[in-house]
């Protein structure tokens, strides 16, 4: 699946392109690219995006593949929550820091307007072809563990915060 990842990426950066952004988060290519994709699909759907990249992160030891599959999924559940809200009360807030010297964190809030379901510690999707979908959160768990992190989500009054510590 090395091919098909990335195929994504160079699509990612055409989108990038085309767009009216020449953001740089990050000098790390795939990291920028996955942030400014997903700040040009904000844009486009009125989601408010506020995206802090802390200077001199080190993501090097993430594969571009996971990263698409960590970063990615995450951003995109963010995005998709936030655009169930209101116009004007869309807001997903992004920072990619290190914790400590050892430790990246990415921390993702975002308003919603549709509950988490969960079936006791697991969160459940919201969408309607269920059989579509639900697997994101799996595949982010999976990876968290591989680079010996963890991943929490929990709901804050009108806000879900998302946590990935690597």
């Amino acid at each position: 699946q090395h091919q098909k990842i990335m195929e994504l990426v160079d699509e990612l950066e055409g989108e990038v392109r085309m767009g009216e952004s020449n953001i740089v988060y990050n000098t790390n290519e795939v990291l920028n690219t996955i942030l400014a994709e997903r700040s040009i699909r904000a844009e486009n759907k009125g989601i408010e995006l506020s995206v802090f990249v802390e200077s001199f992160i080190n993501v090097d030891f993430i594969s571009s593949a996971d990263m698409i599959s960590m970063f990615g999924n995450l951003l995109d559940n963010a995005l998709e929550a936030a655009e169930t809200c209101e116009t004007g009360h869309r807001k997903v807030d992004v920072r990619l820091f290190m914790g400590n010297r050892y430790m990246l964190v990415l921390y993702i809030k975002n308003s919603f307007a549709v509950p988490a379901q969960r079936e006791g510690e697991k969160l459940l999707t919201t969408k309607k072809e269920k059989q579509f979908h639900g697997l994101g959160i799996g595949i982010v768990n999976r990876l968290a563990e591989k680079y010996g992190g963890t991943l929490l989500l929990e709901e804050d009054g009108e806000n879900f915060i998302t946590t990935l510590s690597l």
